[in-house]
């Protein structure tokens, strides 16, 4: 069981118009959801990667960690269980909301939310889904 890397990031802020200008004129990123309660942004092909939350607490933040598959994330909050860490399969509703398949959640050491999840959207076509339609 391995973790890929870090899949995405969101933070609570009430102030949304200072991390938009943070995001995309200091980090380069771009805008892709620009609502009244949240936004969200992306660097590459996935359909975000950093999002701010206006319904967070300033400061709250979570962290989405991808995994490859299904298995691998039932096989992760099993050994989390193990470990005596409270998982919870989350709902569909919020894997759409973070652009995944599926994600399981958890509080780690020191507080900091963590989410585990398969499956990315991706705002592209990949390479593989590219050569499958040529």
């Amino acid at each position: 069981m391995e973790i890929q890397g870090l899949g995405y990031v969101g933070i609570g802020a009430s102030n949304l118009s200072d991390w938009s200008d943070f995001a995309t004129g200091w980090v380069g990123m771009q805008m892709v959801e620009h609502g009244n309660a949240s936004r969200s942004f992306r660097m590459d092909d996935r359909k975000q990667r950093f999002v701010i939350d206006r319904s967070l607490a300033d400061g709250e933040r979570y962290f989405g960690l991808e995994v490859t598959d299904a298995d691998t994330l039932h096989a992760l909050a099993a050994r989390l269980e193990a470990a005596c860490l409270a998982v919870r399969q989350e709902p569909r509703s919020l894997a759409d909301q973070r652009f995944v398949q599926a994600l399981i959640s958890f509080r780690a050491p020191g507080g900091i939310w963590r989410e585990a999840f398969h499956g990315p959207a991706f705002a592209v076509p990949t390479v593989a889904a590219v050569r499958t339609h040529s």
